[in-house]
């Protein structure tokens, strides 16, 4: 056989595969395409997914099922973990049909897909400021959902992750001497994020950073209330070291005053002129 007939052969047996590919992605009604998308999806094909639920869409946009496919559209990018692209269909879903009864698990699912791009405590941090910011919007708009209790404990988890890279940013300063730097970012975790996990810690640097910086007495207040609190015993074994520390800075500092206050005062003349 020449070349000339077999490349004719191996073209449309090329031809024929990619047709019978195309062909297991179209179906003849809405029905059979959402039924072969959720099939796609439960066995995590998700490429196959988004094919059948686009052509859906595009093929039937009219069906009673085109909010359902939008939703299982973006479920089809969350499963390839594409969650930019999962993102803009779950708000597509919201502002085209924003009715449907997928709207509350759409407004989730953002929440969820920023929170699986959200970074550790090295990295850049918008990703998590956006995932609060959304878990926050469904808990509000969304409040009778079995969802709430769910993305609350989200919320709580990726503050602490705000909270502690404060926390390693106000330690770093600490390193570095710049004082005023540490004070800022503990005051920040103390007055902001006063129920994250951080909250001990960031009193203990905060004491710290003042006694270095020759305030031994705000020293000593951090430090009692940290004593005041229930921390674990390693911990507080640490905190005591520290406020014996501060108390005797206190001592001297108020061993010396009195003597720098003599010297400074003004020698009296005579009473009444005499």
């Amino acid at each position: 056989m020449s070349n000339h007939k077999l490349a004719i052969l191996w073209g449309l047996c090329l031809v024929g595969v990619l047709g019978c590919g195309q062909d297991k992605y179209r179906h003849p009604s809405a029905e059979r395409y959402y039924e072969a998308g959720n099939k796609a999806l439960l066995k995590r094909k998700c490429w196959q997914a988004q094919q059948l639920f686009q052509n859906l869409l595009s093929d039937f946009p009219g069906s009673h099922l085109v909010d359902d496919a939008q939703y299982s559209l973006g479920q089809a990018y969350f499963c390839s973990k594409d969650y930019v692209t999962a993102i803009f269909e779950y708000e597509r879903l919201i502002n085209e049909f924003p009715t449907s009864p997928f709207v509350d698990e759409a407004r989730y699912q953002i929440g969820i897909c920023y929170y699986r791009q959200s970074r550790g405590i090295h990295h850049d941090q918008d990703d998590t400021w956006k995932a609060i910011r959304e878990f926050r919007r469904f808990a509000e708009d969304f409040p009778n959902s079995e969802r709430v209790a769910d993305a609350e404990a989200r919320i709580q988890e990726l503050r602490n992750k705000l909270a502690a890279k404060k926390l390693m940013v106000a330690k770093s300063y600490l390193k570095w001497e710049n004082l005023l730097s540490v004070v800022r970012y503990c005051e920040i975790i103390l007055t902001e994020f006063e129920d994250t996990d951080v909250v001990n810690l960031a009193r203990f640097v905060l004491a710290r950073a003042q006694h270095r910086m020759e305030e031994p007495d705000k020293a000593v207040e951090s430090l009692r209330l940290l004593l005041s609190s229930d921390i674990p015993d390693d911990f507080r074994q640490e905190v005591e070291e520290e406020m014996e520390k501060a108390l005797a800075s206190v001592a001297k500092q108020q061993s010396v005053r009195p003597a720098s206050t003599e010297a400074q005062q003004p020698e009296q003349g005579p009473v009444d002129g005499k």
